[in-house]
């Protein structure tokens, strides 16, 4: 992960050597700036809504989604729960709950008609899987499906 954001060069918000600006600072973001985040947080919102994999293996389809959902963050983070001890009185980590589950159903909706079965399954756990396991188990089923049966081979030599 530090490799990751070394190359994104993000590390400098992690370890604090780039400290957050004071809300008066001239280099922080203008309420006029922000305001037109709110079209840029629609446009993402649209453009994950109507996201279908079609042609897309599950890696992409997946990769785009996520995608949407870093810049969504960018935009509108749901902060973490400091105040509370061990358990979260003040409704954030449900709020980061509710998020996680809604991206683990978009992940599924907008899944071909192949992975109906899987989708299903995957709908009905509870709790419902992250999205990463959820993105795990589809894999897994996508590469079920690029498997040729040995007698096929046979037959196209």
């Amino acid at each position: 992960m530090l490799l990751a954001l070394k190359l994104k060069n993000k590390l400098q918000f992690i370890d604090g050597s780039i400290r957050k600006p004071e809300p008066d600072d001239a280099l922080t973001l203008s309420t006029d700036i922000a305001r037109g985040d709110r079209f840029r947080v629609a446009e993402l919102e649209e453009e994950m809504y109507q996201m279908k994999q079609g042609e897309l293996t599950v890696i992409t389809y997946f990769t785009k989604l996520k995608s949407i959902w870093e810049q969504l963050s960018g935009f509108r983070p749901v902060p973490d729960c400091v105040m509370c001890s061990e358990t979260c009185e003040c409704g954030l980590a449900k709020m980061g709950e509710y998020r996680d589950e809604s991206y683990t159903v978009r992940l599924l909706r907008g899944l071909n008609e192949q992975y109906s079965n899987v989708r299903s399954n995957i709908m009905l756990m509870n709790p419902l899987p992250d999205v990463n396991t959820a993105f795990s188990l589809l894999t897994q089923q996508e590469r079920q499906f690029v498997i040729v049966d040995p007698s096929d081979y046979k037959a196209l030599l």
